[in-house]
């Protein structure tokens, strides 16, 4: 992955696939529990993106990031079918570092 740019593109991606991913962590909540995007990093070439996430004190994130990795073609197909781009990037979830911002 490129380093993150601060173009108009990757900033207008990256809020979309934020909001996009918040409203499929609120349709099943059943399943993640209460799960936050913290932050989506885009890459330069808008090929891929990094989804920070964080969770509540009752659930545990490996947990969490392993049903994600599990899922991650549904959670993609949730957020593409609210997508106006012709293409979507490729989204990996990792866990929200407050030590670093991410």
């Amino acid at each position: 992955m490129k380093t993150v740019g601060e173009g108009h593109k990757t900033v207008k991606i990256s809020e979309y696939i934020k909001h996009g991913a918040d409203q499929y962590f609120s349709y099943n909540a059943d399943i993640y529990g209460r799960v936050f995007v913290s932050s989506v990093l885009v890459s330069d070439d808008c090929r891929s993106a990094r989804i920070f996430i964080s969770v509540d004190q009752e659930n545990d994130i490996g947990r969490v990031i392993k049903l994600l990795k599990k899922n991650t073609s549904d959670v993609s197909s949730y957020i593409k079918k609210r997508f106006s781009s012709k293409y979507f990037p490729k989204i990996k979830f990792e866990g929200y570092n407050e030590e670093i911002g991410f």
